[in-house]
């Protein structure tokens, strides 16, 4: 399992520099350590069932771009499979034999920017980066290659939000869609900003949604939600056999990990304090729909636009309720450590929560060229 202590060392040598710039104050350490993660990220290789479909399409939009010289023919050659930013890209790099190399890093410098702009205003570098790299977000960057960008700017539509910043937040999420269409729900958050729900609403929705889970009542309706979506021009046609879907969130070891992230999110928001009421709400909704989202791809995309708050706001409430509740601090790490041991579980038995295996085909020893390698394309 070398590859699983590659990823301790990147990582580890990574949580150090940033919390050893923390405390000292030093931000060029703490920029050090996002380096680590962007080289990492940048140079990446074969992570998701998603990755080879993306470099083939990258050339193959670029090759387009060759020919015509024309954006607009590469946006109307995709036929509506991928989204313009996605398009202006192929193009842009089109000059370059592996132009899925260059449009991978730009998506890569994004998610690195986004984290570092949420974790920098909430001064939480260290304990946000390492519940990113426990959990499956980091490899849901990795291979949701279009929505990583759209995760990036709907990060920051959510900080214009909290500040109620309605013309930033407008402007963030439709930059979000030109990367991946979805992301335009989030436009529905925003009312978010002006309700307060007390810890007894939040504990009953969150409650709620554990049952719904666990029993499984509500598989079925939730992909007939994604059916309606197959109806909608252009939404799935990129695979329009995806609509029966390819996640497994539905064995054992899968629930007892998603009901174990629920409930770390759970206590991050009733940790949360009122000035932060607009976070509280976003992360409920999340995890609401995360739990009821069953196997359903569209679903999970949308929870996860709403989740993506959840890392700053860890750290906000580590470090406030390391000094102020000792008992919420001690729960936090007991979860924060439950997220590790399934994480590590996932690299051992490749179970994964995702169709795609990433933790699999980075680790496991039967992908022995599925590793962190360079790019070794020709």
């Amino acid at each position: 399992m070398i590859n699983f202590f590659t990823y301790i060392l990147l990582f580890g040598s990574m949580l150090f520099v940033i919390r050893r710039g923390e405390l000292s104050g030093n931000k060029k350490l703490i920029y050090c350590g996002y380096i680590i993660l962007f080289v990492v990220s940048a140079l990446r290789y074969d992570i998701g069932n998603d990755y080879f479909n993306y470099w083939l399409n990258t050339e193959d939009l670029a090759s387009q771009y060759r020919f015509s010289h024309s954006v607009k023919d590469v946006y109307n050659y995709s036929d509506g499979r991928f989204e313009i930013g996605f398009c202006v890209l192929a193009s842009l790099f089109s000059w370059s034999e592996n132009a899925f190399f260059w449009v991978s890093m730009v998506f890569s410098l994004l998610v690195v920017s986004g984290l570092y702009t949420a974790f920098e205003r909430c001064k939480c570098h260290f304990w946000g980066m390492l519940l990113v790299i426990v959990t499956e977000y980091i490899f849901l960057q990795w291979d949701w290659i279009r929505q990583s960008g759209a995760f990036t700017f709907v990060l920051l539509s959510m900080l214009a939000a909290k500040d109620k910043n309605f013309s930033q937040f407008v402007i963030f999420v439709s930059i979000a869609s030109i990367f991946h269409k979805s992301s335009i729900f989030m436009l529905v958050a925003y009312p978010l900003t002006y309700v307060r729900m007390n810890n007894k609403l939040i504990f009953l929705i969150l409650i709620t949604g554990l049952v719904i889970y666990w029993s499984g009542i509500l598989d079925g309706f939730v992909n007939q939600v994604e059916m309606l979506f197959s109806y909608v021009d252009g939404y799935d046609k990129y695979d329009s056999a995806n609509v029966a879907l390819s996640v497994t969130h539905t064995t054992i070891f899968s629930r007892i990990r998603v009901s174990l992230f629920a409930l770390l999110g759970a206590l991050v928001v009733l940790t949360l304090d009122g000035d932060n009421a607009f976070y509280r709400n976003a992360i409920t909704v999340g995890l609401f729909v995360y739990m009821l989202s069953g196997s359903t791809l569209l679903l999970i995309r949308i929870a996860w636009y709403f989740l993506v708050i959840l890392f700053p706001c860890f750290g906000i409430c580590i470090q406030s309720a390391r000094y102020k509740n000792r008992v919420r601090f001690y729960l936090l790490i007991s979860l924060l450590l439950a997220q590790v041991a399934v994480f590590s579980y996932d690299v051992a038995t490749g179970t994964n929560t995702r169709g795609c295996v990433p933790y699999k085909t980075i680790f496991s020893d039967d992908f022995a060229n599925h590793r962190f390698d360079i790019r070794d394309y020709k």
